[in-house]
């Protein structure tokens, strides 16, 4: 379940599933998203764009991953599904998210092919999608990246049942 208070969008904390993914009404092609988010310990969610309405998705569209790094589950996870990763797909070229609790900005920059991602004024990601012809982790089963939409919906993701918290979100289309 997902709650608005003031400025911001809560997925309240319950049983698996309990959030699920917050999706725009229409879908997006080049656009710029820019939001603040904020985590719990051991805090589990993303930010999705580019999937279909019915699709997953992490797996059909794109995600990027926003992971509590520091607990020591999470630790062993590879680099490529770590905070600020084109979840399960690219590594982020550098960590810059602030300690759990702390606010977060992101902005996420999506324009043909060109995928730019900056955490906290820092760019963490720079791809060519359509670079991206091989699928790592889980998503074999799915095309690649390369292949997917370059057109699609926008959501958060709040079904990994902790409090994530996200505010000033801002979509501008290209």
């Amino acid at each position: 379940m997902w709650r608005a208070k003031g400025n911001i969008l809560s997925a309240l904390k319950g049983a698996k599933g309990a959030g699920g993914w917050l999706t725009t009404d229409k879908e997006y092609g080049d656009f710029i998203l820019r939001l603040d988010w904020k985590i719990p310990s051991n805090g589990n969610t993303g930010v999705g764009f580019r999937y279909p309405k019915d699709g997953e998705p992490a797996h059909e569209g794109m995600e990027i991953q926003i992971l509590d790094d520091s607990t020591p589950e999470n630790a062993k996870r590879p680099p490529e599904e770590r905070t600020g990763s084109l979840y399960v797909e690219e590594a982020p070229l550098r960590k810059a998210d602030k300690p759990v609790g702390q606010w977060n900005s992101m902005e996420i920059t999506c324009k043909g092919s060109l995928l730019i991602v900056k955490t906290n004024g820092v760019e963490t990601l720079h791809l060519d999608l359509d670079k991206l012809t091989v699928l790592h982790g889980h998503h074999r089963q799915y095309k690649p990246v390369s292949q997917r939409a370059h057109k699609g919906f926008i959501g958060l993701q709040g079904d990994r049942g902790e409090p994530v918290e996200f505010r000033n979100i801002r979509i501008k289309e290209l």
